[in-house]
């Protein structure tokens, strides 16, 4: 499948992690679009959400590493969404879709609709569920969670153009460059994020807060009896290894149960998806990308206990990326490449924020 960009360079899209910030500019044309400007910083206060001083950091090395203008796309934090599917009236009807989504969602999750930011999209109607309108996959996000990013960022001289959900973002950036792909993992610092597709559509997305990177460093440091800070170490010396773990029997088992237990998730969830859409057949090919990809022999071990149908998706595979030397084919890069395409018809029609 080929996809058409619209010309130009794309709003800046940044990814901000519980460690890491990352950053990518695209300039679009034709079928493929080539990479204008990238950059990773790590966070100065981890874990914590962005304030006024480290989003002037931001600022100031997007100025450096050469990205143009000012606007950008942030991701709303994958915990702090609500998300579910509900049977809303189709848009043509003229119907206020967006205020009935919001209704609902409060109503479920006890909170105030007018506090609620929306995003949703038309899915094809699950099996086993009666519809009297139109199935729709809703994201919403209490407005007041997403306050205080966007304004630091704003103070520091950045346009927010528009909060992304992560599930999103990663299908267009992920589709693109891997379009059999039927499944996504994410496989962030502070958590992982499961994705299936249906008909061009994001039809399930799966929050893993125990699968994230975090997790396997602090299980490698309890495993090797070393602390977080020498597991550091060993990574940045195993970095360029072909097998960076094989004199380090327990780390490599740590990371092989690191592996698995996310592919059991990923086996759950897509059983799930083939309960609910029997007919609807989905190439085997699982798409994993996210900073703990980067994460030496976890991508190598991913491939593996997917039985070989597991694929890492680089930015290289997305778009041109000649000039640019980017760690580990840029697979941490994807989240923030999809946001840069906010806006592009790369995939399934959908409504976000």
């Amino acid at each position: 499948m080929l996809n058409r960009f619209s010309r130009g360079l794309t709003p800046i899209g940044i990814d901000i992690g519980p460690t890491g910030i990352r950053a990518v500019q695209l300039r679009c044309a034709g079928t493929r679009p080539a990479l204008a400007a990238a950059a990773e910083i790590e966070r100065a206060e981890p874990g914590r959400p962005l304030g006024d001083a480290e989003a002037e950091r931001l600022a100031e090395v997007l100025r450096r590493q050469g990205f143009s203008g000012n606007r950008c796309v942030i991701a709303a934090p994958q915990e702090q969404l609500l998300t579910g599917v509900l049977d809303l009236p189709p848009r043509r009807s003229g119907a206020p879709v967006d205020v009935i989504a919001a209704a609902e969602m409060a109503r479920t999750h006890k909170c105030d609709p007018a506090g609620l930011e929306v995003g949703l999209w038309e899915i094809a109607p699950p099996a086993g569920q009666k519809f009297t309108g139109a199935p729709c996959m809703v994201v919403a996000a209490r407005a007041a969670d997403l306050e205080r990013p966007v304004e630091s960022l704003e103070r520091a001289g950045l346009e927010v153009i528009a909060i992304d959900a992560p599930a999103l973002a990663l299908q267009r950036s992920v589709t693109p460059a891997a379009p059999r792909a039927g499944a996504f993992v994410s496989v962030g610092m502070g958590s992982s994020l499961v994705i299936a597709v249906r008909d061009g559509a994001v039809v399930l997305q799966r929050h893993l807060p125990e699968h994230g990177a975090a997790q396997l460093i602090r299980a490698l440091a309890s495993r090797l009896s070393v602390d977080e800070q020498t597991v550091g170490v060993l990574v940045a010396q195993r970095q360029t290894l072909q097998s960076p773990w094989a004199d380090l029997e327990e780390a490599g088992a740590t990371i092989r149960d690191f592996c698995e237990s996310l592919r059991r998730e990923l086996q759950l969830s897509l059983g799930y998806v083939s309960q609910k859409y029997p007919s609807s057949a989905a190439d085997e090919t699982v798409a994993f990308v996210g900073a703990g990809s980067e994460f030496p022999g976890v991508s190598a071990e991913l491939s593996k206990v997917f039985g070989g149908s597991g694929v890492p998706v680089t930015l290289d595979r997305l778009a041109d990326t000649s000039g640019h030397e980017l760690h580990a084919g840029g697979v941490g890069l994807m989240l923030a490449a999809g946001l840069a395409l906010h806006g592009q018809r790369v995939a399934a029609e959908v409504t976000v924020p």
